[in-house]
């Protein structure tokens, strides 16, 4: 493999530094030629500014024969060749040829472009002398012609045949010597390949997380950095795959619906049993693309976004389902599962039917009972016989709350949710009027303050009536101090605060306080049924919000409901 590696790679130099060479001569070449007609130019031009006083002198003077002599003596000494034209294109005086031979020089580039700028150059084919020539002209205005100096190319070709000869030899040198130490230095460089090419083949045979050591060449420190964390990287993702089999396996032989989603809302994994709530069995695809069941969609998407655990009854397929997703924080993943709860729900309609017609028919009895108890009330003059038929009412009394509380009860279970865009805003104002006349009359201060919040979706109607409860209770358990009703935004749940001084719930209570028909200790004096924040809760739970408590006996209470934006 050493030798292997070492050829290709010399070879690979060798075609690249040569291909390098070759543009770099050529490119030599082009800027030696150019930078020596731009000194030609420029020396021609500074030639003529030379010797065209003399010119204009000689043609003031009408001294024709003289101006022939001194420019046939400027080419004899300099080489190059002087012209001058009138504007009519006729030449006047040149130093090689007789003018009177000589063609009309109107349409020549360089005297064209002299007339119509002040000077011009040009590189063509002389046809009077059969040369290639460099011409540079200037208009004499002041004596109306126009004055021509040109140099033979024939000297730039020799500079350019002397130059490629240099550069040539020049270019050999440093090729062949960069040959040389190049082919040296890889030699050195890849005599420890061996190896590598232990440590590749290693990774070919799917033994990943090796090293590669003892490799002692310099510089490639990076690299051999980088080799061993792709066996690092290669190790993870086979255990990874592994995992991902078994768990594969595992949640196959689970009975009830289990999926697998990421953060982004791709299906990674589902078992057969899944299967039954998807269009489509595509992994990888997104949750909106194969689900159809709304209300799946909508516990998916807000445990994406809440991050939170979450869970929702759900109807398919005629079917009750209790659907709960855990997110799974270290995993970024989404673990979403069904319990089929039809069974469940078909006996707790019976039982909520059955109760709501044994108290149905209770109630008529009790009524009666009632009546007649406060007529003989009303009768009986004996104080005796009056205490024991109070005793009666009471009891009667007592009875009918019952079981208005359980038909009451027995309502909130089949309790529906009426979904729409809320402004929790005008809610919360509607709730400050209604009761601030009540903490007026109290002598308490009551303050609402309000934050900009998003619209949420909800129950208008339910949510006032769950949030009156906790204000109702808490003017109710006031005597003095304040009550403040908070709004604002905490992450992605819109939170309202209700706040007291009152008489507080003992610490030993605050975990019933939510349950049926739980009436506390120091509220025993005051009219309840112990259903308020039972509904409370049951309202902001099918919200998919929840609510917390705080409170400290004759310190206050506060209340906090979160409803998911």
């Amino acid at each position: 493999m050493r030798k292997t590696l070492f050829y290709i790679f010399v070879r690979r130099t060798f075609l690249l530094f040569t291909f390098i060479l070759i543009i770099f001569y050529f490119t030599s070449l082009n800027l030696l030629k150019y930078f020596y007609m731009q000194s030609l130019k420029e020396n021609l031009k500074n030639f003529v500014l030379k010797i065209k006083d003399e010119i204009e002198e000689k043609l003031e003077k009408h001294e024709i024969l003289k101006l022939q002599k001194e420019v046939e003596k400027i080419d004899k000494y300099t080489g190059l060749r002087v012209t001058l034209i009138n504007l009519d294109g006729k030449v006047i005086v040149d130093s090689r040829e007789k003018p009177e031979i000589m063609a009309n020089h109107r349409n020549r580039p360089e005297f064209i472009e002299a007339v119509k700028s002040g000077e011009g150059y040009s590189l063509r084919f002389s046809p009077t002398i059969r040369k290639n020539m460099l011409y540079y002209a200037i208009f004499l205005k002041e004596k109306g012609v126009v004055l021509r100096v040109s140099f033979e190319l024939i000297y730039l070709k020799t500079f350019l045949v002397n130059t490629k000869d240099q550069l040539i030899r020049l270019f050999l040198f440093f090729y062949i010597g960069f040959l040389f130490f190049y082919s040296i230095v890889v030699w050195f460089s890849l005599k420890d390949l061996p190896v590598v090419e232990h440590f590749v083949n290693e990774l070919a045979k799917g033994n990943y997380g090796g090293k590669v050591i003892n490799f002692k060449i310099k510089g490639f420190g990076n690299m051999i950095k980088e080799l061993n964390k792709i066996s690092e990287d290669l190790l993870l993702i086979s255990k990874e795959v592994e995992y991902q089999k078994k768990l594969l396996k595992l949640i196959d032989l689970i009975e009830i619906p289990v999926a697998i989603f990421d953060v982004e809302g791709r299906l990674i994994e589902c078992n057969s049993k899944f299967s039954y709530f998807l269009k489509s069995e595509k992994i990888n695809k997104y949750f909106w693309e194969i689900i159809e069941n709304f209300q799946i969609l909508e516990l998916i998407d807000r445990t994406i976004n809440l991050k939170e655990n979450q869970k929702q009854e759900i109807e398919a397929g005629g079917s009750h389902y209790l659907g709960q997703t855990i997110f799974l924080r270290n995993e970024q993943r989404v673990l979403l599962y069904f319990v089929d709860i039809s069974e469940y729900k078909k006996i707790e309609n019976l039982r909520n039917e059955f109760i709501a017609n044994i108290s149905h028919e209770l109630r008529t009895p009790l009524t009666i009972i009632k009546g007649y108890i406060e007529t003989l009330e009303e009768q009986e003059k004996d104080e005796e016989k009056r205490k024991f038929i109070i005793i009666i009412k009471n009891q009667v009394e007592r009875l009918v709350k019952i079981v208005e509380n359980i038909l009451n009860l027995s309502k909130m279970e089949f309790m529906k949710i009426e979904f729409e865009w809320i402004n929790l805003k005008d809610i919360l104002l509607d709730i400050y009027r209604l009761y601030e006349k009540k903490c007026i009359e109290k002598k308490l201060e009551f303050s609402l303050n309000l934050t900009e919040v998003p619209l949420i979706k909800g129950d208008k109607f339910k949510l006032e009536q769950s949030i009156s409860n906790i204000v109702d209770n808490a003017v109710k358990f006031t005597e003095q101090g304040q009550i403040i009703i908070n709004l604002k935004q905490e992450d992605k749940y819109a939170v309202i605060e209700i706040v007291d001084s009152g008489i507080g719930i003992s610490e030993d209570e605050l975990p019933f306080i939510f349950e049926k028909f739980y009436v506390g200790k120091r509220s025993k004096s005051k009219t309840g049924t112990g259903l308020g924040l039972y509904i409370t809760k049951r309202i902001i739970d099918l919200h998919n919000g929840k609510i917390e408590v705080e409170s400290e006996i004759n310190k206050g209470t506060k209340f906090k409901i979160y409803l998911p934006i």
